[in-house]
């Protein structure tokens, strides 16, 4: 798969092919949970909403099961517990509208699923709107016509985008995954991490090498842990994983001593290194026992338009998993290292716009590459 240097660092932008249908988002979530907040769908807002200000928020929801979901709100200053209305989700698409005044300066919206042991199961989601009076919706791409989850993320699952019917579509580009962290205040390596559940368990006294093609916004050894999901159990004697400012493949060799079905990625402080802050890009990413070349990591490649497998704890602020699409034919192929320099626009085709107006777009400004909505 060709790699762009510097396309690869733009975040969320995915290409729609060109006979794409109407697509949602949807959330893969594992129940089991013993808290309310341990099951989670989120979606992190731009701006932080205006405290004494009423916003509606709508959208059309489906699940694969019965299921009443809550309503919150995060901010830093705290969490704002019941938006208006609960979500009554059932089996067959249903719209669902509330109202609420906004007690904090919210930055997060939080659908609540971890009551009564949880929701095991898909939930769907389009049509998704947050809006005061008279103002512009919150959620960009609330439609999801992109075919960019950009922004949501799942507690307990994992998110991704599909068609009305649930199929995983390909996406139109090359894909890969974005981890950004703010580790850098951390105490502890374990107090920001990442994870991927594998589908079936490691064996023990068994070789495996793990592979990643990656980059990272600063050069960082990533503490690996192979865990037992359920018991807590970690095999703490492996390598760390390099990635630097280059693209380029790191290899690691380890010999399972145990039944493992996780993968852990730990980016927090340590006795070599202070913890990380920026963004590391994972792509084209195995796990192989000795003797197979059997890719024991689902969707390596992040070419089908899901997370599904990664995740990150409930209780990790710090640190957000986002797939991210360079578009086919896109040619940013270089940018200048002027921090001064002035911001040039591009739609998620990769055609530079003028005067961009209300939409997504990719903002290049020197080094510095973002995603943007534009009201």
């Amino acid at each position: 798969m060709t790699k762009h240097l510097l396309i690869c660092a733009i975040a969320g932008a995915m290409a729609l092919s060109a006979a794409a249908e109407d697509l949602c988002l949807c959330a893969d979530l594992k129940g089991g949970t013993a808290n309310a907040w341990d099951e989670q769908v989120t979606y992190t807002l731009s701006d932080a909403l205006t405290v004494g200000t009423t916003y509606t928020l709508a959208m059309k929801v489906k699940a694969q099961s019965d299921f009443t979901i809550g309503t919150w709100g995060y901010s830093a200053a705290g969490t704002q517990y019941g938006l208006g209305a609960q979500i009554d989700a059932t089996t067959n698409w249903t719209e669902f509208t509330t109202s609420f005044e906004a007690s904090q300066p919210i930055t997060m919206i939080q659908l609540v699923l971890g009551d009564n042991g949880g929701y095991a199961g898909k939930l769907f989601l389009d049509d998704v709107q947050l809006y005061a009076e008279g103002g512009a919706n919150q959620i960009a791409n609330g439609d999801f016509a992109e075919m960019s989850c950009a922004g949501w993320a799942a507690v307990n699952g994992s998110v991704g985008v599909t068609t009305l019917d649930g199929e995983t579509p390909t996406v139109d580009g090359n894909g890969m995954l974005d981890i950004t962290a703010n580790a850098g205040s951390t105490a502890n390596v374990w107090d920001c991490q990442f994870y991927y559940d594998l589908p079936e368990a490691t064996v023990a006294d068994t070789e495996y090498t793990f592979t990643v093609y990656a980059k990272a916004t600063s050069d960082f050894n990533i503490v690996f842990w192979p865990q037992n999901a359920t018991s807590g159990a970690t095999q703490y004697s492996c390598p760390m994983i390099p990635v630097t400012t280059e693209w380029a493949t790191s290899e690691i060799t380890f010999t399972a001593d145990g039944a493992y079905d996780r993968l852990t990625f730990c980016l927090g402080t340590s006795d070599s290194q202070t913890g990380f802050d920026g963004t590391i890009y994972f792509d084209n990413v195995s796990l192989c026992a000795a003797g197979s070349d059997a890719n024991m990591i689902e969707n390596g490649d992040f070419q089908k338009a899901t997370t599904a497998g990664w995740g990150k704890p409930s209780w990790h602020n710090n640190i957000s998993l986002t797939q991210v699409i360079v578009a086919s034919g896109a040619s940013i192929s270089s940018i200048e290292a002027n921090e001064e320099a002035p911001a040039v626009y591009y739609n998620l085709q990769g055609v530079r716009i003028a005067n961009p107006t209300h939409g997504i777009y990719i903002k290049v400004q020197g080094k510095k590459v973002t995603k943007v909505a534009i009201q």
